[in-house]
């Protein structure tokens, strides 16, 4: 994740979206690296968007608060609008 971020900064991106379908186990080292990725699109004012969480992942998002953090949705779509019109 810490490569597909920087590239996605280099590239020049305010946007992100993160689909994380494939995903089903995530580590404290792939937290780390989402929010080191959340503070540099912050510090850029851009967004991040994380969508489709399996429900582990989704468990652990929530023991660490990352729930909080992120805006996460059900899915590409959601994800999409969101980027689009921003957070209510």
């Amino acid at each position: 994740m810490d490569d597909a971020f920087r590239q996605a900064f280099s590239d020049g991106a305010l946007s992100l979206l993160v689909d994380m379908s494939r995903v089903e186990y995530i580590s404290s080292g792939g937290l780390r690296s989402f929010l080191l990725g959340f503070k540099e699109i912050k510090k850029k004012e851009g967004k991040m968007v994380l969508c489709a969480l399996s429900p582990s992942v989704s468990k652990v998002f929530k023991l660490s608060g990352f729930n909080t953090i992120f805006d996460i949705v059900p899915g590409r779509e959601d994800a999409l609008v969101k980027l689009r019109l921003g957070s209510p």
